[in-house]
């Protein structure tokens, strides 16, 4: 199966919402972007508010998928 799309549920990452852009995410970002090249997929899910969809972690895994040009992300819903 393709590795990016091992978790359920699949959604685009310009529908996030990322409050956290300032963030210095540097050493965290590209350990996620090693863990992706070298392994062609997410080590975890963007967990993100279900509604609102903003994150609440994997800020790295979104500014790596950001970088890579990876449009489609594995989610994970916090129930609010």
């Amino acid at each position: 199966s393709n590795g990016w799309l091992e978790f359920r549920r699949v959604l685009f990452r310009s529908r996030l919402v990322n409050e956290n852009e300032g963030m210095s995410l540097k050493r965290s970002k590209n350990k996620a972007l090693n863990y992706m090249k070298n392994n062609n997929k997410f080590n975890k899910p963007i967990v993100v508010k279900k509604g609102s969809l903003v994150i609440v972690s994997g800020h790295d895994q979104y500014a790596a998928a950001q970088e890579l040009g990876i449009n489609n992300v594995p989610i994970s819903y916090l129930e609010n």
